[in-house]
């Protein structure tokens, strides 16, 4: 069971630490999105507002007097946006230390075994001893040793005799459910039934070629 539970706390760490890359990639996208989505806003504000004073002066009959450059008004607009940048990036801070931040998680979850492997005596392997095919046709002849196989002696460490032959029973029982026949072979009643249908068979597709190929009977087959 110790093997079991220390599998299991192997792999939970490892789903853990492939949730946690997930959650820092998601929260610096996030971050990231929102900056963008920030310093967007931030520039339509400023261009918004150079406009709306370039037409101030329009309508005051401004535009006239105070004539500017191209580069001149280029650069106070770039002015204009990077304040107003750094007072997003000002306001983003003091949300950002505002919002409560979500605990991290530090550690990984406690591996617990269920019920089920509670039960387990033996250790659950991807690769088997035997080939399944061997296997399937031999372990209905498994059985636990007896004295009259002439052992010096005959131990049961894990579990007393009866509760050993008692186990040994159960899981033959269920093997048996679960476990494919490859040992199972057609009667010869059933071959002999195949073999008349299989005939059968091919008479028909043999008789529907021919009509298929005959103009001659489809049409007639036709007209009736």
């Amino acid at each position: 069971r110790a093997a079991v539970l220390a599998e299991k706390q192997e792999k939970i760490d490892a789903e853990w630490k492939v949730q946690q890359a997930e959650k820092k990639r998601k929260k610096e996208l996030e971050l990231k999105q929102k900056h963008l989505l920030d310093q967007r806003m931030a520039f339509e504000a400023a261009q918004k507002k150079t406009q709306d004073e370039a037409a101030a002066k329009a309508a005051a009959g401004e535009g006239d007097v105070e004539m500017k450059t191209e580069g001149e008004e280029a650069k106070k607009e770039e002015e204009e946006v990077k304040k107003e940048e750094v007072k997003e990036e000002e306001k983003k801070d003091a949300e950002m230390k505002q919002e409560p931040e979500e605990p991290e998680e530090t550690e990984p979850p406690k591996a617990e075994l269920d019920e089920e492997e509670q039960k387990l005596w033996f250790l659950p392997r991807p690769v088997t001893d035997m080939v399944s095919t061997v296997f399937n046709t031999t372990f209905t002849e498994f059985t636990l040793p007896d004295t009259e196989e002439d052992f010096a002696e005959i131990r049961y460490e894990w579990a007393q005799e009866l509760a050993a032959k008692e186990y040994m029973r159960s899981w033959m029982q269920a093997k048996k459910i679960t476990t494919r026949v490859e040992d199972l072979s057609p009667s010869e009643w059933f071959s002999q039934r195949i073999g008349e249908w299989q005939r059968l068979q091919n008479d028909w597709q043999t008789k529907q070629k021919e009509f298929k190929s005959d103009l001659v009977r489809q049409q007639a087959a036709l007209d009736r």
